[in-house]
Order: structure tokens, then C-alpha cells, then sequence
């Protein structure tokens, strides 16, 4: 982790949280900024590649189809899900992106019902900080220049097809995620798919990643998020009455302290930890319990399905 630049990370969640506060605008809040801003910032090789376009155009477009399927096309959560996936999908092929958290800013307008497009300005304004912010410390690096970069980025753009390991792959994803939500819908568990759940999932599932040796870890960090997230908020902002901004900026050190302890980087898990600010109080005790039983079924389909490896085995390799 390059920890200097730990504290810019949290000074962007609190910044949402203060913009989100005093603008009355709750739809401001992407939880998955911080995701990103640590796969930008924070971790010296990102999952997500090192476009820096792909940073910002990704997630940006992916938020404005998930408030477009919202918005007018108000079918069934569970095909509204499945179309936002399938969309996503398309839209990292044609790009040439492996921003993964565009999975999650085009299902979260979904799960919570967002009608305003504050939210894909947020999500534009906020990615662009990130780009213009990873500029600098690429820049600071002294790494390869930007004309290298875009020349690679048209060469991997004409790479659109898909081979057939990756349609299995995506395939199979598609239809583990469906099956997850109806579970979810039907006994009114939404946050059982929350969103960084998915980005995780779908982490997990890449044939080269190596996230599959790690799974108990990955398990051990979102529950820990989930709970960290929900006990500051309760802390700080409804008991306390303080600014949940205190609330964001104190779930993001503790997330930060987590992966120190653990030794072990999981963007999605930072998502986790504020997704709890922008959801029903009547909501927040569950959510951490939700948040559980989720992780657990998806690391174990991705353990049996994708993987085919013996449960036990991987558990909790480091």
C-alpha cells in the first residue's frame, strides 16, 4: 500500500459526506468512491488496470444506466438487475475497461430506488477527482507516459470480442447473481446482493485472479466492514447526533486498520463499511447479518462452481 496517500482517501469520503449533508441530496453518496480511490490512490497495482479513463468513464456511464433502468424502466428489481449486469458488461467489453465497480454504481440506484440524477453527477464529479488525483501521483512516480498508455488502450479496444471462456465466465456469473437476488427479493434481504458484494463476486470469479487463494480473507474483511460501518454510523450519527461525516471518516480509518491487521487489500470491503449511511434505519441492524450470509454464498458458489476446488481447502490460505 503506498499509505501516504491513505489520508487523501479519507478526506474524499468525508468531503461526499459533508457536500451530501449540506445539499440535503443523499443520492450524492457513492459508496464505492472509496473502492476506487483506493485501487487509484492507495494500492501500488490496481485489479482495475491503470487507465486513467477507465477510472472515470466506466463507473460514470455504468450510473447513468442504472438511473435510466430506474427511472424508465421500472420493471421487477430482479430483471431490472439482471439488465444493469448485462449492460455493464457490454459496456466494459466495448471500452476496454476492467473497472469492476461499475457493476456497483449501476445496480445500487436499482436497490435503493434512486430517482435523481444528482447521483451519475456525483458519480462523474467524484471519479474525476479520482483520475485527476491518480494523474498526479503517476506523475509523481515518474511512470510511463499518457501517449503510451492511450496507444495501448486502443490496442486492447479492438479486443472487444469475447473469447469462450470468458462468455462462460460471465455466463455464469449472470446466472449466480440471478439466482442470489431472487433469493434475496423474495425474502426481502436486499443488502444479501448489496452491491460491492457483487464487485467482490465478480473479482473472485476471473480465471487469472488472485483473489481465489485468499477467500477467507475476503470473507473475514467485508463481515468486518459490514459491522464497522453499521456500529460508527449508530454510534456517531444516531446516538451522538454528530455529522455523519465523523461517522464516514471514523469507518474508513477502521477499514483501514483492518487491512493493515490482515495484511490484505479489499476495495470492495471500504464500499461495505459506508454503504450503511445511505439506507433505512429500520434497516441497520440487519445489515451486517445480510451482509454475511451474502459474502458466504457467494464465496462458496465461487468455490464450487467457478473454482471446483474442495472448500476446506482454501478457506483461510493467506
Amino acid at each position: 500500500m503506498r499509505k501516504q496517500f491513505i489520508p487523501l482517501a479519507i478526506v474524499l469520503v468525508i468531503a461526499m459526506c459533508i457536500i451530501s449533508a449540506y445539499t440535503g441530496e443523499k443520492e450524492i453518496i457513492f459508496p464505492e468512491i472509496s473502492a476506487l480511490a483506493i485501487g487509484a490512490w492507495v494500492m501500488e497495482k490496481s485489479a482495475w488496470g491503470n487507465k486513467n479513463l477507465h477510472f472515470w468513464l466506466s463507473p460514470t456511464i455504468a450510473a447513468v444506466t442504472g438511473l435510466v433502468i430506474t427511472r424508465f424502466l421500472p420493471y421487477s428489481p430482479f430483471l431490472m438487475i439482471a439488465g444493469a449486469f448485462v449492460l455493464v458488461v457490454l459496456q466494459l467489453k466495448i471500452i476496454g475497461s476492467e473497472v469492476t465497480p461499475s457493476f456497483s454504481a449501476a445496480i445500487l440506484p436499482i436497490l435503493t430506488h434512486t430517482q435523481s440524477w444528482y447521483y451519475p453527477l456525483s458519480v462523474c464529479i467524484l471519479t474525476g477527482i479520482i483520475v485527476c488525483g491518480k494523474k498526479l501521483i503517476d506523475n509523481s512516480y515518474k511512470e510511463k507516459g499518457t501517449s503510451i498508455g492511450i496507444l495501448k488502450s486502443f490496442k486492447e479496444r479492438e479486443k472487444i470480442n469475447l473469447t469462450q471462456e470468458e462468455l462462460i465466465v460471465w455466463v455464469k456469473l449472470l446466472t449466480s447473481i440471478m439466482l442470489v437476488s431472487a433469493v434475496a427479493l423474495y425474502f426481502h434481504w436486499d443488502y444479501i446482493i448489496a452491491p460491492p458484494l457483487i464487485v467482490a463476486f465478480v473479482e473472485l470469479a476471473k480465471p487469472k485472479g488472485k483473489l481465489h487463494s485468499k477467500t477467507g480473507l475476503v470473507f473475514i474483511s467485508l463481515v468486518l466492514a459490514a459491522f464497522s460501518g453499521v456500529l460508527w454510523l449508530y454510534l456517531i450519527y444516531y446516538l451522538l447526533h454528530w455529522p455523519v461525516w465523523i461517522s464516514a471518516g471514523l469507518s474508513m480509518f477502521c477499514i483501514f486498520l483492518i487491512f493493515h491487521f490482515l495484511r490484505f487489500v479489499l476495495p470492495p470491503a471500504a464500499a461495505i463499511t459506508l454503504l450503511p449511511i445511505i439506507i433505512p434505519f429500520k434497516n441497520l441492524c440487519m445489515y451486517p447479518w445480510q451482509v454475511l450470509v451474502g459474502s458466504a454464498i457467494f464465496l462458496l458458489i465461487n468455490l464450487s462452481w467457478f473454482k471446483k476446488l474442495p472448500v476446506s481447502k482454501f478457506l483461510f490460505i493467506r
